[in-house]
């Protein structure tokens, strides 16, 4: 077997809670397709009841839900700057496919509260990110 990619080992890491507790499996043998659109990166993570399982290309199936964006958005998301609703309501992601699993996912990532190591990378990703937008408003 081989090794997982280190996004894989700290996915799994950040939400083994939530696994073990059954939080994901709303998840099981779905599939998200999730793409960058400013950085030409898309990735597919899939949940097998044990593991997150991320991958580079989709399986012979296409994915059963696609959230599309740019990595901005993403950032924004991930640490809490912006919520869901108003990243998707003004277009900044964008949804295809089952509407229901992505809504369970935006609810679930809207109770998860992340182990404190991650908390403390995603502090420094939401203050590194607004030095940057500082930077760029100076700039522009």
């Amino acid at each position: 077997m081989l090794p997982d990619s280190l996004p894989e080992q700290v996915l799994n890491r950040v939400f083994a809670r939530a696994i073990r507790d059954g939080e994901l499996d709303f998840m099981r043998g779905r599939c998200l397709r999730l793409v960058v659109e400013d950085l030409g990166l898309e990735r597919w993570l899939a949940f097998g009841g044990r593991r997150l399982r991320l991958a580079r290309r989709g399986g012979p199936v296409p994915a059963d839900v696609c959230i599309r964006g740019h990595l901005h958005a993403f950032v924004l998301l991930a640490t809490g700057r912006e919520d869901a609703d108003s990243l998707f309501f003004n277009r900044q992601l964008r949804l295809s496919g089952s509407t229901e699993l992505g809504l369970y996912l935006k609810n679930f990532l809207d109770a998860f509260e992340p182990p404190p190591q991650a908390q403390r990378l995603l502090d420094l990703l939401r203050s590194g990110s607004i030095r940057c937008e500082r930077l760029l408003a100076r700039l522009a």
